[in-house]
């Protein structure tokens, strides 16, 4: 499976040898935040193997990279849904 990993300026490094995901046989994938940290990560379902589980870690590296907004809202809408700005 062909992976690059972004340098940040501009160019991008082959890092498909370094990825542990040889003779794998994908059949579906979902992405959740998973660690409750602002990005994504990337469950993929494998054929006779267990499923892989590719954690984000951009948020560790560049905290500005995502916004966490906390909505509060009165006593029967406690997480604020219909709010607007």
């Amino acid at each position: 499976m062909p992976g690059f990993l972004n340098l940040k300026n501009g160019l991008f490094k082959d890092i498909s040898s370094e990825l542990s995901m040889k003779g794998s046989y994908f059949h579906g994938a979902a992405y959740a935040d998973l660690d409750n940290d602002g990005d994504l990560d990337l469950v993929v379902g494998n054929i006779g193997q267990t499923a892989y589980l590719l954690q984000n870690n951009q948020s560790e590296k560049d905290s500005n990279s995502f916004i966490k907004i906390a909505l509060k809202g009165p006593k029967y809408n406690l997480s604020g849904i219909g709010s607007k700005n």
